[in-house]
């Protein structure tokens, strides 16, 4: 692997992190500003296609892991902190690895992505409420009890999933899409100066509002 496909693969995966994190600080900070009811499932459904986009860039293991770690810092560094939202954030890039690995080593079939897409989502959602609930113990989820985790992976998250198995194949057409145009326009040079500064664009563009 020569040095700009290293650079341009870190540079990439942070790009993308980045952008997770911008969406659930703004956009995000809009939702439950504005009192928008199940701010989680547009949330969800916006970074499943962001870790897809990322699968199909990269032939990685964990990336998605990665992307939830770089998206967790963004908004830990630019929004006043909630673990709860941090934590989440983190374990859906987990929860979507999970499912990832686990559904591409038996399964190749043409519903793989959709498949991907329901069981990452879940995956992520589950684990999110279990920690919380029963091993972090937050008093906002324990003191609501087995129905709000009830709620987050089965009701509400039922819906996210279901968005999740549709966003997962847009996200891997989108970066399809973005592979062609940048192998056939674009230098590794150029393609790195390019995602260097789209990165800190964002982080200049959160601190700006």
């Amino acid at each position: 692997m020569n040095k700009y496909k290293v650079t341009n693969v870190v540079l990439g995966i942070f790009f993308l992190g980045s952008l997770w994190g911008f969406i659930e600080a703004s956009f995000g900070d809009w939702l439950y500003t504005n009192t928008v009811a199940h701010p989680s499932i547009y949330l969800t459904t916006l970074a499943i296609c962001i870790l897809a986009s990322s699968k199909e860039f990269y032939k990685y293991r964990w990336t998605g892991t990665a992307l939830g770690a770089i998206a967790m810092l963004f908004k830990f560094v630019n929004m006043p902190f909630f673990a709860c939202h941090l934590l989440a954030i983190f374990l859906l890039g987990f929860g979507f690895d999970l499912a990832y690995e686990l559904i591409s080593r038996f399964y190749r079939g043409t519903f793989r992505l959709p498949i991907i897409g329901l069981i990452g989502t879940y995956c992520g959602r589950a684990l999110f409420a279990t920690i919380i609930t029963y091993l972090v113990r937050y008093s906002y989820w324990t003191e609501a009890g087995i129905s709000k985790v009830i709620d987050y992976i089965f009701i509400t998250g039922t819906v996210s999933a279901i968005l999740g198995s549709i966003a997962v194949p847009i996200g891997n057409r989108l970066a399809n899409r973005i592979l062609i145009f940048s192998r056939l326009k674009l230098r590794p040079q150029i393609s790195t100066a390019t995602v260097f500064t789209a990165s800190a664009g964002i982080w200049i563009l959160q601190i700006a509002l």
